[in-house]
């Protein structure tokens, strides 16, 4: 068999072509977990290994205490470590901030009549 692919911008000769499995604007958790349900794998790259997402914070929730971002030490942990804060270490848990994620889901949800 034979595969024809046509590339958007110019290729060097040595780079790696790489493909995209699922939109970079998913927040990493929800891009991992779209990954392993649906390609059966658990991806390794430098984007999904980075907590905060090469800098972008996106999957970061702000600090109840000092407004500093809260993250995990990693998204790829399987016992889904606590999340620290950057600047003043607040801990808590990966459950509470699922709760609070789903909150904030289910308010925009009903504000907006679309599912998020």
């Amino acid at each position: 068999g034979h595969v024809t692919l046509k590339a958007k911008k110019s290729i060097p000769k040595g780079d790696p072509i790489t493909i995209n499995y699922c939109t970079v604007l998913l927040n990493t958790e929800t891009r991992l977990t779209k990954l392993k349900n649906t390609k059966y794998f658990i991806c390794n790259c430098s984007l999904c290994l980075d907590p905060t997402e090469k800098g972008t914070f996106m999957s970061a929730v702000i600090c109840p205490k000092c407004k500093g971002n809260l993250l995990p030490e990693s998204f790829s942990d399987p016992s889904y470590p606590d999340w620290q804060c950057d600047k003043c270490q607040f801990v808590t848990t990966h459950e509470k901030v699922t709760k609070l994620i789903d909150a904030v889901k289910n308010s925009y949800n009903k504000i907006t009549g679309k599912i998020a």
